[in-house]
C-alpha cells in the first residue's frame, strides 16, 4: 500500500485533480483508491490516496505535475509494524 499526500490546493484544483485521477484510474484498470479530504480553516483542500502500489501511484498521478508534499510523498505503508510501532522505511 503506498499513500500519496498532496499539498494544500483550492476547492477547484482539487475537483480538477479528482476528475483526473478518476479518469487514470479507469484508464489503467486501478482500484479505487482511499481518499481522505480535509478542508483547513484557510478553505484549501488537503488530500491524501492510499493505492495498492508505487506503480498504481505513479500510473494514477500521471505526468501531470501536482503538488505532492516533499516530506510526506508516497509514505510506505506496507512496512511491517511491531508494537504499534512502524518500522523500515
Amino acid at each position: 500500500m503506498r499513500t500519496v499526500r498532496l499539498s494544500p490546493m483550492s476547492m477547484p484544483e482539487a475537483e480538477d485533480f479528482i476528475a483526473e485521477l478518476w479518469y487514470r484510474l479507469e484508464e489503467h484498470g486501478i482500484k479505487t483508491p482511499g481518499i481522505r479530504l480535509k478542508t483547513g480553516s484557510d478553505g484549501m483542500v488537503n488530500l491524501q490516496l492510499s493505492l495498492e502500489s508505487s506503480e498504481a501511484a505513479a500510473l494514477a498521478l500521471g505526468r501531470k505535475e501536482y503538488r505532492l508534499d516533499p516530506t510526506l510523498t508516497l509514505v510506505d505503508t506496507s512496512a511491517t509494524t511491531q508494537g504499534g510501532r512502524r518500522h523500515g522505511h
